[in-house]
């Protein structure tokens, strides 16, 4: 019998994405979508590329009456809004990044102070954890490639990160950096050693140290991510063993793995330094694939059902 499964936050980008993959998932069944400004509007009505795929109307709801219809809620709020929640009685997988920190980071980036259940929901590094999981935190889009590039190191002292994003890691609504006249010819840096990513790659990775440069690039999806690492080389490929969704190739390049739930990584010796370069599409591995990979885990089923999908190449 399938899951039934509800979407809050459906029309944005990541709820965008959440149904794409599960209305294709072979163990899912939607039953409702929430959504504020999109209500009374059927998803086929808001993106028509979903005519006859999800017809699905939007509706705002009690989100208790919507946690006891469902076995499984996806929220895909904006940060700062599912931390407010209490949804029992489902399993619950938020993708805004409330609970993703400690006490102390989720009260310096995300203003939630309450005392947490959920699970860090990076596969690759805590698959059992999430496996027993009721509640689950999924990780941040420059977080999750991030880490992905540095966990096989032991130790890592320092780590100096560059990562160039794709302009629907802004999110839906426009805004004076993100509006496509600007964002289509231009490339940009910002919160340079302030992103609210940094101390999720802190958490899992123990290095403190790390130099962190975001920048917006002119494409839609993707993340591009090079870290340059103090440290001594590994086998990328014997860590990464059984993790299907973790490739290791001589180069990456973001057209291997843009539609896909892929990360592909590279590494190499340069110097007295390793460089290791991975790509991801945030809405996909570094979203929604990542958030249905760890529904697959707390439900029982094999981590890549639904998730063998093509990237969309050239």
């Amino acid at each position: 019998m399938s899951l039934k499964i509800s979407i809050v936050g459906a029309a944005g980008y990541t709820g965008l994405e959440l149904v794409r993959l599960l209305s294709a998932h072979p163990e899912v069944e939607i039953i409702n979508l929430l959504g504020k400004r999109t209500a009374g509007q059927k998803m086929s009505d808001v993106y028509p590329h979903l005519m006859d795929c999800c017809d699905l109307e939007i509706v705002e709801k009690d989100l208790q009456q919507v946690a006891d219809e469902s076995d499984v809620v996806f929220l895909a709020l904006p940060h700062g809004v599912s931390g407010g929640l209490k949804l029992e009685g489902c399993k619950v997988i938020d993708l805004a990044g409330d609970f993703r920190l400690g006490k102390e980071g989720r009260k310096e980036f995300y203003g939630n102070e309450s005392s947490t259940e959920y699970v860090y929901g990076l596969p690759e590094l805590n698959r059992e954890a999430i496996m027993g999981a009721d509640k689950v935190a999924n990780p941040g889009c420059f977080a999750t490639v991030a880490q992905l590039c540095l966990l096989p190191f032991a130790k890592v002292n320092s780590v100096d990160i560059s990562a160039v994003t794709g302009s629907s890691g802004s999110g839906k609504d426009a805004s004076d950096s993100t509006h496509h006249p600007l964002r289509s010819h231009n490339m940009k840096s910002y919160k340079i050693g302030k992103h609210r990513h940094i101390p999720e790659i802190i958490q899992s990775t123990g290095c403190k140290e790390i130099t962190f440069v975001p920048t917006s690039g002119p494409f839609v999806r993707g993340i591009h991510c090079t870290a340059f690492v103090d440290a001594e080389m590994v086998d990328f490929k014997e860590f990464y063993k059984g993790h299907p969704f973790v490739r290791i190739k001589d180069s990456v390049q973001l057209v291997d793995v843009v539609g896909s739930n892929y990360c592909d990584i590279s590494v190499q010796q340069v110097g007295d330094k390793i460089v290791v370069q991975g790509v991801i599409d945030n809405l996909v591995k570094g979203a929604a694939g990542s958030a249905v990979q760890n529904f697959n885990l707390m439900n029982g089923f094999d981590e890549s059902l639904g998730l063998t999908i093509f990237p969309l190449y050239p």
